[in-house]
């Protein structure tokens, strides 16, 4: 297995940052360092508009007594995704992705996907997260099945 480069989708360096998902991403990383992988940054942004649109969700959810999570709907997924910079990044043998769901779901490249989930959202919804019911709770759900089937590995200790 020598010699394949991983690059791994992080908002700060996975070879440094201990914080990130909890030090998951830099636990990974370095276990796929040792296991004689390459890995490379693939970096991620919080883009400014994706801000503005947490700001909308907050606004809808509060008037309509409603529970989107803003980053489980199309357009908080397209956002966040279109600031990966996947595209520099063209000679990698595969794209590690922890918990960034939208990276497959929006992956425009040819190369496979290892993605890391704790949980599926639907297992996770009413547990971490606050009750996400209805529309919200159909669409992100549906969001998250559309990713995985773009996945060529999904790797998770609950499903």
């Amino acid at each position: 297995m020598g010699g394949k480069r991983i690059g791994i989708v992080a908002l700060y360096a996975p070879h440094i940052n201990k914080n990130e998902c909890s030090g998951t991403l830099y636990q990974a990383t370095k276990a796929l360092q040792r296991a004689g992988f390459e890995t490379v940054w693939v970096k991620r942004k919080i883009p400014f508009m994706f801000r503005v649109y947490n700001k909308l969700i907050k606004v809808v959810n509060k008037l309509f007594s409603c529970t989107i999570c803003d980053d489980h709907t199309y357009i908080g997924s397209w956002l966040n995704a279109h600031v990966v910079e996947i595209d520099k990044h063209d000679d990698l043998d595969y794209l590690s992705v922890i918990h960034h769901f939208f990276v497959p779901l929006w992956n425009k490249t040819k190369i496979p996907v290892i993605y890391h989930s704790d949980v599926t959202f639907e297992l996770v919804n009413n547990y971490y997260l606050h009750e996400i019911r209805g529309f919200g709770k159909r669409r992100a759900e549906q969001i998250e099945r559309a990713a995985l089937a773009k996945v060529a590995f999904h790797l998770s200790p609950s499903y």
